[in-house]
């Protein structure tokens, strides 16, 4: 599938509140900052094991997207903006490691809280997986996980992932250190 920012990928349904809703997937574009921007802050601000631990700066964010549409153009990554009713609700990219590395991709995604549970971050992980095999030919995928995340935990052990190590305190967050675990699927 050629890049063309903001082209849908797909759509699919979910029932939230007893009521179908519909949930898009597709690639990223400029004017997405500000959605994106909400997003993720939201997550920040909700306690989720990022990266970041504090509020992301909008001119940060017109960087990070640019350099993401770049990576996209180039075909170095795959990046799915999640959307209902027009709101970015969630993300997730793909990558695809280089030289002896390049039969591996390693995924990542968030959702926001009250979106999970719903199916689809599986969907998209679906999604972003059978994209980067058709792309890339890989082999192998693999993954990153705050120890303490639970519920992601058993979304990759649905999807087929196995654990194979941690790091332990691999991760810090507001000054306490958590086990990073390491995941991977053959594909």
């Amino acid at each position: 599938m050629k890049f063309k920012p903001g082209k849908l990928i797909e759509k699919s349904y979910v029932k939230k509140d007893g009521k179908r809703i519909e949930v898009v997937f597709r690639y990223p574009k400029t004017s997405d900052v500000d959605g994106l921007l909400k997003y993720i802050n939201s997550l920040i601000e909700g306690g989720a094991r990022l990266v970041f631990v504090k509020k992301i700066k909008k001119k940060d964010e017109i960087i990070y997207l640019k350099e993401q549409i770049k990576k996209l153009k180039q075909g170095k990554t795959i990046d799915i903006i999640i959307e209902i009713n027009k709101k970015i609700i969630g993300k997730g990219d793909i990558w695809v490691g280089i030289g002896t590395g390049s039969h591996i991709a390693e995924i990542g995604l968030g959702l926001m809280k009250d979106f999970r549970g719903l199916g689809i971050a599986k969907r998209l992980m679906q999604t972003l997986m059978k994209m980067a095999k058709q792309k890339w030919k890989i082999k192998l995928v693999k993954l990153r996980v705050c120890k303490d995340n639970k519920r992601a935990r058993k979304l990759y052990k649905s999807l087929g992932f196995k654990y194979t190590g941690k790091i332990p305190k691999g991760l810090k967050y507001k000054g306490k250190y958590y086990d990073e675990l390491i995941m991977y699927k053959r594909v």
